[in-house]
């Protein structure tokens, strides 16, 4: 038991001595020891697995600003073409008002469109038996039946009915619909007095039908179809959709119309009043 004593106390003396003796080789020979290397040897992995993780999240990091970047850019080429066909559609409508002087003095004596009602889309129910929607905004607001409802270049509909604080609106889809239209003109035949005139029909579940267009007019897929003006209630010059399919047969063609906005996507409309 003394031996044991005596053996533990010596190695004791022996560490305090290798440690006294290495911190005066520290202070007196500041140089790259065994010590270092050994503690160089274990931090290396660790180092290397930091810088390693480091460039990977940096990587994942600029790649995600990257697509969020061309998302940025996407979304902004998109709205840039929306304005374009807005802008197009407007320049066809401005060819036909000086063709047709007369439809252009009957739309300006029959809506004041400086005054405009903005409207927020509280409800919008679309199914077989009909297409309406809700907008906030009734006869203490001013608006009237017959009053039209439009969302940028797209015509969407008019009200039907009138309460104090709401009105319901009847879509462009909706079967009691009809509207006269024109398509837009045919590359190869910029002359609008060749367009095919027709009267668009709403068939309700957002389906719309372009009827009574004679079989020998020139009707393609992608054609845009515009509100003629005629008749007492829908202006000229609105975007109602885009011919989808044409089926042609011994008397005229019968055009299925893509709608030209998605009415779940439309939060605000405006309601044209008129005189």
């Amino acid at each position: 038991m003394l031996i044991r004593q005596e053996i533990r106390l010596w190695l004791i003396h022996i560490f305090y001595g290798l440690f006294f003796l290495f911190l005066i080789h520290r202070l007196f020979f500041p140089s790259f020891g065994m010590a270092e290397r050994c503690m160089s040897y274990a931090c290396y992995p660790f180092l290397k697995i930091h810088a390693t993780l480091t460039h990977s999240l940096n990587a994942q990091a600029q790649d995600r600003k990257s697509v969020q970047e061309l998302k940025l850019n996407l979304d902004v080429l998109q709205l840039e073409h929306d304005l374009l066909k807005g802008r197009l559609a407007q320049l066809e409508a401005q060819q036909i008002f000086l063709d047709q002087t007369k439809e252009l003095v009957d739309f300006a004596r029959r809506y004041l469109v400086e005054q405009k009602y903005l409207a927020k889309v509280l409800l919008c129910a679309c199914s077989a038996q009909e297409d309406i929607i809700f907008i906030d905004g009734g006869s203490n607001f001013g608006l009237v039946k017959d009053d039209i409802v439009v969302y940028q270049q797209a015509l969407i509909g008019r009200v039907i009915e009138v309460y104090p604080w709401y009105s319901k609106v009847a879509l462009v889809t909706d079967q009691r619909c009809k509207i006269a239209v024109q398509l837009s003109a045919l590359p190869e035949n910029l002359s609008n007095e060749q367009a095919a005139c027709g009267v668009c029909c709403g068939k309700n579940n957002k389906q719309l039908q372009l009827s009574f267009v004679p079989h020998f007019k020139p009707v393609v897929v992608g054609q845009v179809v515009i509100s003629s003006g005629q008749g007492l209630v829908y202006p000229q010059g609105f975007e109602l959709g885009v011919v989808q399919d044409v089926v042609t047969d011994l008397v005229s063609h019968k055009i299925q119309v893509q709608p030209m906005f998605d009415i779940e996507k439309v939060s605000y409309v405006y309601v044209l009043h008129k005189t």
